[in-house]
């Protein structure tokens, strides 16, 4: 891969399309949206956030979220097709639990749950759902709220070269023949070559963007979104304290930047259109 240059902002970004289901849906964004614009510490602002949220994207893909109560704290992933992707695994004491089915996503706003894709707005950026609307405008802050973690409450290094090239990838179409549609992977799957099948192996991908995967002894879970033209994220929260004889299938999803059909093939590729990983349907 290459590092690239400054990035441009162009103003004239194609209509986002209507989604089919929440979490993730659909989207098409033009090829102006780079995940190394996310790297920043950003005053959150949004119809269903608390005011004085702050969001701290840094180019490791470490996610910190301050507020009142406290700052807890994940990953995040986006690819250079749009998709989005964020959860948080580590809770602080004083903020409460948020409802849901799932007792993992309990540290994970609601909110930014929603979020499936991202463009730059001049200085600002826009998280986005399915639908086309806006979830969050970030807006750039120099300092974060509250006393915890003060060696993270300023703003992220710059990417290097690396971390540059690492998050925006190479020059590529936002596009992909056979690209996958949300409703394509909702469901379980197991990994396509039978000589890699293991016994209680399988993926499944909720319908709400919840990820599940158990590798043959390891389990993770986390979120994936599916943009318009197959532009793919995932973003996992792993167990791996057995060492076995696994399908590395957490590998596969957290370096997919593009997800398509093949047949009954569901095929993963990174940035650079090497294959990664295929699954076929075990429902």
């Amino acid at each position: 891969m290459r590092a690239r240059g400054p990035l441009p902002v162009l103003p004239t970004l194609l209509a986002l399309a209507t989604a089919a289901c929440a979490g993730s849906a659909p989207v098409d964004v033009a090829a102006v949206s780079h995940p190394s614009q996310l790297v920043g510490l950003w005053v959150a602002e949004g119809a269903t956030i608390p005011p004085g949220t702050v969001l701290k994207f840094k180019a490791d893909e470490h996610l910190f979220l301050f507020s009142a109560c406290g700052a807890p704290f994940g990953r995040w992933r986006a690819v250079p097709g749009g998709a989005f992707s964020a959860i948080l695994t580590v809770a602080a004491p004083d903020c409460p639990p948020i409802p849901g089915p799932d007792e993992w996503e309990r540290n994970t706003p609601v909110w930014l749950r929603s979020v499936v894709t991202f463009r730059p707005d001049g200085s600002s950026r826009v998280l986005l759902d399915g639908s086309g609307r806006t979830v969050a405008t970030l807006r750039a802050t120099a300092t974060a709220p509250g006393e915890l973690l003060l060696g993270e409450q300023g703003p992220p290094d710059p990417p290097s070269p690396t971390e540059l090239a690492r998050l925006d990838g190479v020059p590529s179409p936002h596009r992909r023949p056979g690209a996958a549609h949300p409703a394509d992977l909702t469901g379980r799957w197991i990994v396509a070559d039978p000589a890699l099948r293991r016994p209680d192996a399988y993926v499944r991908f909720g319908a709400d963007g919840t990820l599940k995967v158990r590798d043959g002894c390891n389990s993770a879970r986390g979120r994936w979104t599916l943009t318009h033209g197959g532009s793919f994220a995932a973003v996992l929260s792993r167990s791996d304290v057995v060492a076995c004889d696994n399908v590395k299938f957490a590998d596969w999803l957290q370096l997919a930047d593009w997800a398509t059909r093949d047949g009954d093939r569901l095929v993963f590729t990174g940035a650079d259109d090497h294959e990664l990983g295929a699954l076929i349907r075990s429902d």
